[in-house]
């Protein structure tokens, strides 16, 4: 049998700790995973928690850019099925929705982020994901003169926060589904409203 690369071993570690992490705080929450926990469950010892991710707060934090990793591939993967910009934009925004993590993850990412982090830094994590392919967007769509030239950067801003708060909504509600349904129309038809009126 090949032997494994200080490298590859040294991954595989970080792998079963991210996976064994994700799956207690799904299940308990922050405040009730224990390091220990986490450790035993990935079959590693505690100080390979701190060799890899220096305690139980940046695992978290490593945990939350896992879950909006996959989040972005979503989105991403369902824009390119559009041929129309325009509709592709739309398009990644509800996918969101309709992606958006529920249960004990949802919880994590929408509600347990921002307080264990700090909301500056899960906003920096949420930004790193999709504000510059947001302001690509804009940006192209003001030039082209679908959106109605202005300052880019509030438009961003604005359409980023509501988005989160709709996902909220969803991934903490008692029936996502019904949530997502009824929200889906609403946020299509403001997103729509970007639009500049025809001369």
């Amino acid at each position: 049998m090949e032997r494994r690369t200080n490298e590859e071993r040294s991954r595989l570690t970080r792998d079963k700790l991210l996976a064994a992490a994700r799956e207690l705080f799904n299940a308990h929450g922050y405040a009730g995973t224990a390091i220990d926990d986490i450790a035993e469950s990935a079959g590693v010892t505690r100080g390979a928690v701190y060799h890899h991710f220096g305690g139980k707060q940046p695992l978290f934090r490593a945990v939350i850019e896992q879950i909006q990793d996959e989040l972005a591939d979503h989105v991403e993967r369902n824009t390119d099925k559009y041929d129309d910009p325009w509709d592709a934009f739309v398009g990644g925004w509800l996918s969101a929705l309709e992606e958006i993590p529920t249960g004990g993850t949802g919880r994590l990412l929408m509600l347990e982020g921002p307080a264990v982090l700090g909301y500056q830094d899960w906003q920096s994590i949420d930004d790193a994901h999709y504000q510059d392919t947001v302001t690509l967007a804009v940006d192209y769509f003001m030039g082209e003169g679908i959106i109605t030239p202005q300052p880019i950067e509030p438009v961003v801003r604005v359409l980023l926060t509501f988005s989160n708060a709709l996902l909220t909504l969803i991934s903490t509600s008692d029936d996502p589904e019904a949530t997502r349904a009824a929200i889906a129309p609403v946020w299509a038809q403001l997103l729509n409203g970007l639009r500049a009126s025809p001369p």
